[in-house]
């Protein structure tokens, strides 16, 4: 159990890189431009982002106040 929690964590803190809230909406915006599924879906593959509408709100911070839904936190047995 101790192994599997190690490597839990060892693979959330090495596997994405960490994003600023402005390179967060530059790639937003990237996705958001593309017009293309498979377009779409290449970029999701290289960079695991994608648009969303409260890249809108200017006082937003996508970094910080960006909250992981229940599901996938008893999922992830947190």
């Amino acid at each position: 159990m101790i192994e599997c929690l190690l490597v839990y964590f060892y693979y959330s803190f090495t596997a994405f890189k960490l994003r600023t809230n402005e390179e967060q909406r530059r790639l937003g915006d990237q996705y958001h431009k593309l017009t293309t599924p498979t377009a779409r879906k290449n970029f999701v593959k290289e960079h695991a982002t994608r648009y969303t509408q409260l890249s809108r709100l200017p006082y937003f911070d996508l970094v910080e106040q960006i909250v992981i839904d229940p599901m996938h936190n008893l999922f992830l047995g947190m």
